[in-house]
């Protein structure tokens, strides 16, 4: 019963951390417009890194019957909150007139021309909307702030594309 409730709250949690990023509008500067993570997040992100401290120390005490499994927890709740700062703190993602673009610590930057754009769409598994083009994905949270600008502009910058009628058609047949 208390896994449950736990599992409420953490839902409750993430679903206020959504409603306060949607409200949120992107960074403007002359030419661009950049996706920013909300304030909350940040500072969860933040307070995320020594808490994972307690986690190893935590893990630490275990019996040695549930060393391995405490072990394991512990490097992912480590890793996992290493992987939040670094994406809130060392990842942009912005949008311009002529493409949408990211940048990754350790990894090229990547642009999306809007001419380019081959499909797009939200993945359950990750949790992020993405959008690809000539081989080139570009991820984005629905945590960040700004989104729902976004998805206007990508709405009126971007033609729809019908669906194929009739058996055998294929979705380039139908553009």
């Amino acid at each position: 019963m208390t896994s449950i409730i736990a599992g409420l709250v953490a839902a409750l949690f993430v679903w206020g951390l959504q409603f306060l990023a949607s409200r949120g509008r992107p960074a403007r500067a002359k030419g661009y417009r950049e996706l920013r993570w909300p304030l909350a997040v940040r500072i969860l992100s933040l307070a995320m890194l020594p808490f994972s401290g307690f986690v190893v120390f935590a893990a630490s005490q275990a019996r040695p019957d549930q060393a391995t499994i405490a072990a394991v927890v512990a490097g992912c709740f480590v890793l996992g909150s290493v992987y939040l700062a670094a994406c809130v703190f060392l990842t942009r993602v912005w949008w311009t007139f002529e493409g949408i673009g990211m940048e990754v610590p350790f990894v090229r930057r990547r642009f999306v021309r809007w001419d380019d754009v081959e499909e797009g769409g939200y993945s359950a598994g990750l949790q992020a909307y993405y959008i690809r083009g000539h081989g080139t994905r570009i991820w984005y949270s629905p945590m960040h702030s700004g989104i729902d600008q976004l998805h206007r502009f990508i709405g009126r910058k971007l033609k729809p594309i019908v669906p194929p009628e009739g058996p055998g058609a294929t979705a380039s047949q139908a553009r």
